[in-house]
């Protein structure tokens, strides 16, 4: 056979083999990407692999402690792909570790390796650190202070130890079930030793409280000891009923007993019960050093400048040396002033007349009721009861009689009614008496 014919044959047997080979992809590829969910024991391996079409004979992430990794060069454990890769473009494939070791450095790559490679394609090392154990934190009540009749201070040293903090708070109540809790200020942070503390308010007086501060972190829960404190006697205060009343005023009372402790105030707080808070405040009229002892005593005050017919609310307060004592809120209601309108006089004679006039007490209790009348505009020389009485908040028609009046003679008259509220004074009016009548002659 000639050379040139045996060239021709084996390019044809060349072409036949090659036209029988299957058709793969330029080849496989891998990368390793970076560990995620890396924990104190655990870690999910990530990469991107293409099995280029052809069968996949194994992929793995083979990965080992960096020690070990750094001293041979080779890997000591491995885990395999998830999913199984396949198909000819790229995938992410992944592995999750568990039993590793705490505060760990680790190294790692993936692996692929398919009918079409004369070789394992790796993806390069990476490598991921495991988290180090969270100490446990520490937390240690201390004693409270600036106790009060009515609050005190809980105090107590944390150390969180690096941890993330969840909460701080102090847990409080009259027995070790506590019950009530507020939040340690400031918030702890960081590694060493801190003092937080906590106030609470509105106390009941002479009573003992137990706390303790609790302190969670990443690390755990550190609950100090249970401490107590007993809040001060302060004294009492008792509100009563708002008296004397009127359209612009009334008579705050109340109660109060000093308990033996010293006292620094005492006052009456009102206001409009529309607003919702007490916008003024007045003191007790007895002196603060009549205040002592151990017994009730009495107390008030003159409230002034309110508003007719408005509801409003008052509450006593006594401050001593021990904190303050605040009795319950009264409601009370201002009343109206009277109002009246002058009625014309009717029957006159020449002796005699009866006055008139529309009054309205307005719920009100009646002290007073007068027609004032004399023979100049203003005058008051004399005066007559109005009869019916004025009651009720309904307008009511009075009316009095007049006598021995001078005959032809002109009188001014006006009436005052007063009630628990105020005084209505209405419009003046007049009326003339008639001529003295002719005494007729004898008959003979």
């Amino acid at each position: 056979m000639t050379p040139v014919r045996l060239s021709l044959i084996c390019a044809l047997i060349g072409t036949v083999l090659l036209m029988a080979a299957p058709a793969y992809a330029a080849g496989p590829t891998a990368t390793t990407g970076s560990a995620s969910a890396v924990g104190e024991t655990t870690a999910t391996l990530n990469g991107t692999v293409n099995a280029a079409g052809g069968p996949v004979i194994f992929c793995e992430f083979e990965y080992a402690t960096s020690a070990a990794y750094g001293a041979t060069g080779t890997y000591t454990n491995s885990s395999s792909c998830s999913p199984t890769p396949s198909g000819d473009s790229s995938q992410a494939v992944s592995a999750s570790l568990t039993g590793l070791s705490l505060g760990t450095s680790y190294d790692f790559e993936v692996v692929l390796e398919t009918a079409s490679s004369l070789t394992p394609v790796t993806g390069g090392n990476k490598s991921f650190t495991t988290l180090s154990p969270v100490p446990v934190p520490t937390a240690s009540t201390q004693a409270a202070t600036a106790v009060t009749g009515t609050g005190a201070t809980l105090n107590a040293e944390v150390d969180a130890k690096g941890g993330s903090v969840t909460s701080c708070q102090f847990v409080y109540g009259t027995s070790t079930s506590y019950g009530s809790s507020a939040q340690c200020s400031p918030t702890p942070s960081g590694s060493s030793q801190q003092a937080v503390s906590a106030t609470v308010k509105n106390l009941p007086q002479d009573t003992t409280y137990h706390f303790r501060v609790v302190l969670q972190t990443a690390g755990g829960t550190a609950t100090g000891a249970d401490e107590t404190f007993t809040t001060l006697v302060v004294g009492t205060a008792t509100t009563r009923a708002a008296t004397a009343l009127s359209a612009t005023g009334a008579t705050a009372n109340g109660t109060v007993n000093p308990m033996g402790q010293t006292v620094k105030a005492c006052a009456f707080y009102y206001g409009a019960l529309s607003a919702g808070h007490f916008t003024a405040e007045v003191p007790c009229s007895q002196s603060t050093g009549s205040l002592s002892g151990s017994s009730p005593v009495a107390v008030s005050a003159s409230i002034t400048q309110l508003t007719a017919h408005a509801e409003y609310e008052v509450v006593l307060v006594l401050t001593t040396s021990n904190g303050y004592a605040t009795g319950q809120v009264v409601d009370f209601t201002t009343l109206t002033d009277p109002t009246g309108r002058t009625g014309a006089a009717s029957p006159v004679t020449s002796t005699t007349a009866t006055l008139h006039a529309t009054l309205n007490a307005h719920g009100a209790r009646t002290v007073s009721c007068e027609f004032q009348y004399g023979t100049s505009p203003g005058s008051d020389t004399h005066t007559a009861r109005c009869s019916p009485k004025p009651s009720g908040s309904t307008a009511v028609a009075v009316s009095a009689a007049l006598k021995a009046l001078s005959p032809s003679t002109t009188y001014f008259y006006q009436v005052v009614l007063q009630t628990q509220a105020g005084i209505a004074t209405t419009t003046s009016r007049s009326f003339r008496t008639k001529a003295k009548p002719k005494k007729g002659k004898a008959r003979k």
